[in-house]
């Protein structure tokens, strides 16, 4: 008699559901689980079908000739009539990068149960950690850069983009640990982002260089129209071009989105350096376009909830602090500003550590979908092609 228990998950895209040992026979008897197909019981890790106890027998002795049919097989030919089969050209995949993440299909399930890292407490305590000094810094240098209103925006963004990004990759790759079920050492993750600082030098540069030029076109078209009737008439007549301007200072800053989606997790996941991040996210970019901005429309509605939600609980905090104690802190004060950076800083702790998971899965399903798996064969054929790899 066979368990009537939902625990088994079966590694195929077409069945993401539990199933019960008694539907996972039926499932072989029909052919559509091969003994080399990855499946699990709830609790345990990925077996092929065939070394699992439970359905060892299934698999023994002579095979059932449905098996050997593929699950989605091509239209019946005549079996009179011999079609001759070209054989197909396949191109040379390199192999994945060494120290890359095994390349296997996660569930949605699996999907569901990894977003939870974001919220994990160790995560959280190394976010607010550093996120409240690099904030602090950045409130600092607003002060002190406040004479300088065209310059202080960039200073104070490129510092807030370095931190942040550093606290990305450090979070990515203790993300994969989680995920992969080992050895979460911050101090490991630590310093492999710090090995890679062209990455958090580089990346916020990309972006930065072409927004500070279109922030510099409305700078100067907002001095140009408050300094004479003439002027203002004459960007009124030409408005097109501040909102032009305005629209791609906007798209700047949603490809920073973007990258730091895609980038941080690329480098952690294949274990390469920020030029292959790059061809990779330009891959995916090219031939998975809408599953691109739908993921990044979903990571940024979760992150942004989020932020609104922990900002207003933070600042409320603060409010009542003040309102109790009469307001002590004096604008423009330096305490003003280390209280402003702990604030943020512990108000972007939730929404980052979010983004990053959300990130890091993002890019395991857009991987995955470059996946095509096949039974190890008798001369030994990978299990799985990635068309990514090649850039």
């Amino acid at each position: 008699m066979t368990d009537g228990r939902k625990e088994w998950m079966v590694g195929l895209p077409d069945q993401p559901d539990l199933l019960s040992l008694g539907d996972l026979h039926h499932l072989i008897r029909e052919g559509q689980v091969r003994g080399t197909d990855l499946v699990r019981r709830t609790g345990e890790t990925w077996n092929a079908a065939g070394d699992c106890s439970e359905l060892a027998e299934m698999f023994s002795g002579s095979e059932d000739p449905r098996r050997k049919t593929r699950r989605r097989p091509l239209k019946d030919l005549q079996a009179s009539v011999p079609v001759p089969m070209p054989v197909p050209v396949l191109p040379v995949i390199p192999p994945r990068p060494e120290g890359a993440m095994e390349g296997k299909y996660y569930s949605p399930t699996d999907l569901l149960r990894a977003i939870s890292h974001g919220m994990a407490p160790r995560n959280l305590v190394f976010s607010v950690l550093l996120l409240i000094p690099i904030l602090v810094a950045a409130f600092l240098l607003r002060e002190i850069l406040n004479p300088l209103a065209f310059f202080d925006i960039f200073v104070i963004s490129l510092v807030i983009g370095l931190g942040v990004l550093l606290v990305m990759l450090v979070l990515a790759h203790v993300t994969r640990a989680q995920v992969e079920g080992g050895e979460k050492r911050i101090g490991r993750a630590v310093g492999w982002a710090l090995r890679r600082w062209t990455a958090f030098l580089f990346l916020p540069l990309v972006v930065l260089v072409p927004a500070t030029f279109f922030y510099g076109i409305l700078f100067l078209l907002g001095e140009v129209g408050a300094s004479s009737q003439a002027g203002s008439g004459a960007i009124r007549i030409l408005y097109f071009v501040p909102v032009l301007a305005g629209l791609c200072l906007v798209g700047c800053f949603l490809w920073l989105e973007i990258l730091l989606i895609m980038v941080p997790s690329c480098m952690v996941i294949e274990n390469v350096s920020l030029g292959k991040a790059f061809r990779n996210v330009r891959y995916f970019l090219k031939t998975q376009p809408g599953r691109v901005l739908l993921h990044w429309l979903v990571i940024t509605a979760a992150c942004s909830m989020a932020y609104r939600i922990i900002s207003y609980l933070v600042s409320k905090g603060f409010e009542f602090a003040a309102a109790m104690t009469g307001n002590l802190l004096a604008e423009g004060s330096v305490l003003t500003a280390v209280y402003s950076g702990t604030r943020e800083g512990l108000a972007l702790a939730i929404p980052v550590s979010l983004f990053v998971t959300m990130s890091f899965l993002s890019f395991l399903v857009l991987r995955e979908e470059e996946m095509e798996y096949f039974p190890v064969g008798e001369g030994g054929e990978p299990d799985e092609t990635d068309p990514s790899s090649l850039g």
